[in-house]
């Protein structure tokens, strides 16, 4: 007798099937209610906002106190492009990790 993969399931119970988008989009929502950021939007890649509308210094410093707590290596690389905003986000993101003992 062979594999039967309809009789593997479990009868009446009705299976879930999250995609990409939905499980990205539960995940953002948690991160913002867990860093209580309202206004960022947030992604695998990161936070994105625009600079001083709706994503502010006080908005770093809070995701990146909060983010080092779950660094479990000490070890942090930031990156940033080439906006005018870009130096004072990632010298404020800098020193925030490395406040919190994180390796930047």
């Amino acid at each position: 007798m062979g594999f039967d993969p309809t009789a593997s399931r479990l009868r009446g119970v009705r299976s879930t099937r999250l995609s990409y988008r939905g499980i990205q989009r539960f995940l953002s929502e948690f991160i913002k209610s867990l860093f209580g950021l309202d206004s960022v939007k947030i992604s695998v890649s990161g936070i994105r906002g625009i600079f001083g509308n709706d994503l502010t210094l006080k908005d770093v410093l809070r995701f990146c106190n909060n983010f080092s707590s779950l660094i479990k290596s000490k070890k942090c690389v930031i990156a940033q492009d080439t906006r005018p905003s870009g130096s004072m986000i990632i010298e404020t993101a800098s020193a925030t990790l490395l406040q919190c003992g994180i390796d930047v």
